[in-house]
C-alpha cells in the first residue's frame, strides 16, 4: 500500500507512508512528470507493515507535481503529490 506524502507544516520535506507485504525487495521512489527519477530509496530492511520514511534530498526538487512509487517484488503502487515550499 502506498498512502502517499504525509503533511507536515513544519517541515517542506517529503515523508512518505507505506505498507509492505515482506520478503521482497522494495523500492521507493520519486518521479517528475516526465518519469525521471528524482529520488529514490531501497525501503527492502523495513520489513512486512506499515512505515514513513523521509526522502532528505526533498527540498532541491522544484515545487509542483511528483509521483511517488513503490515497487515490491513485481507489484507497483503510484500515488500522484505536489510538492510545496
Amino acid at each position: 500500500a502506498l498512502r502517499g506524502f504525509v503533511a507536515n507544516p513544519a517541515w517542506a520535506g517529503a515523508e512518505v507512508e507505506f505498507a509492505l507485504v515482506g520478503g521482497a525487495a522494495a523500492r521507493l521512489e520519486l518521479l517528475d512528470v516526465a518519469g525521471r527519477v528524482l529520488a529514490s530509496r531501497d525501503v527492502t530492511a523495513f520489513g512486512q507493515g506499515t512505515h514513513r520514511t523521509t526522502f532528505e534530498g526533498a527540498r532541491a526538487i522544484e515545487p509542483g507535481m511528483v509521483f511517488v512509487r513503490l515497487t515490491e517484488g513485481s507489484r507497483t503502487k503510484a500515488a500522484r503529490a505536489v510538492m510545496l515550499r
